[in-house]
């Protein structure tokens, strides 16, 4: 790579004792001979139990068993409250008033809409739980959510078919093993590609042995004009957010974990709503600036050094998905 600065047209073209035993027969052998000569009762060998299976219980099977608790402790509740409101309607049947009352009723209706919240919010946790654990440490998987709530409907009418386990042994099916990484890892090429922006088919400047992306970016007007402060905007700091995160991902793909960890960091300085841009700081990630960020007010140059660019390029070959 030469220092001078060089531009190209694509991205992809960068980048156990056996004398124990014997002492132990020959001890039982003396036992016996002393022994007295009386004939004694042969005692029956006892056979071992089998051990139950102590496999684990699946994330399914463990919020089957809160579902089902859950669902009898609302029934039984809802039983008990409506005797509760009939015994009051007893003591103030004399004012013959319906408005009047401490307790409420809690219909078979109310019981229904209890149960298929609690549902949706169970079927939400199990596709959250699959996608940490059937994606790469410190990878986000993410799973179409939308597909999982038509399989398994949770409303009124379906209440009783609602089964996590069988939810959970669907995704653990689908996403499982290499699948679910595999997934994540394209989708994190994906995200690289379209937060730098490389679905434009935008040139990379090559100089000084990195790679230098751009990201544009916005400040907050209200900041900017009563305050005097160069502050991004809400939405600039979820876009730089993602871009970070993406390209942290990429560092731990390819055993950079310092540069993973500093990208975070980065992160977290740039989240922050006290951080003011200031106009060509640079924040270096990971050993010897694996990764440099430049700042200015009105774009993020992200330096990335050769020997990491041609490890991204190998991910990006590996994962990324040509579409036609």
């Amino acid at each position: 790579m030469q220092a001078v600065e060089q531009t190209s047209s694509s991205f992809e073209a960068l980048f156990a004792a056996a004398v124990g035993l014997e002492e132990s027969a020959d001890s039982f052998l003396d036992i016996a001979s002393e022994a007295n000569e009386e004939s004694v009762e042969m005692v029956p060998e006892v056979i071992q139990a089998v051990p139950e299976d102590d496999t684990p219980p699946t994330v399914g099977e463990q919020y089957k068993a809160l579902w089902v608790r859950y669902r009898n402790a609302l029934e039984n509740w809802a039983s008990e409250q409506c005797e509760i409101r009939s015994e009051e309607r007893r003591i103030l049947n004399h004012h013959r008033s319906e408005y009047m009352r401490a307790f409420e009723d809690m219909s078979g209706h109310d019981v229904g809409r209890t149960l298929e919240k609690s549902a949706i919010e169970i079927r939400k946790m199990l596709v959250w739980s699959a996608e940490k654990l059937f994606a790469p440490q410190g990878v986000s998987l993410k799973i179409d959510g939308y597909e999982i709530y038509e399989r398994f409907p949770t409303d009124q009418d379906n209440i009783d078919a609602f089964d996590p386990v069988a939810i959970w042994s669907y995704l653990e099916q689908k996403y499982g093993g290499d699948f679910g990484e595999k997934l994540a890892w394209q989708q994190v090429a994906k995200g690289f590609k379209s937060k730098f922006n490389l679905d434009e088919g935008e040139k990379v400047v090559i100089k000084n042995g990195y790679i230098v992306l751009d990201r544009p970016v916005w400040l907050d007007d209200f900041d900017k004009k009563y305050h005097k402060k160069n502050r991004l905007s809400f939405g600039c700091v979820e876009s730089i957010s993602q871009s970070l995160n993406v390209l942290s991902e990429i560092a731990r793909w390819s055993d950079r974990i310092a540069l993973s960890h500093d990208l975070h960091r980065l992160n977290r300085t740039f989240s922050d709503r006290t951080y003011e841009v200031q106009s060509r700081a640079k924040h270096p990630a990971g050993h010897n600036g694996e990764v440099i960020i430049v700042t200015y007010t009105s774009r993020f140059e992200f330096l990335i050094r050769q020997d990491f660019a041609e490890q991204l390029q190998v991910f990006l070959g590996t994962y990324l998905e040509i579409e036609p």
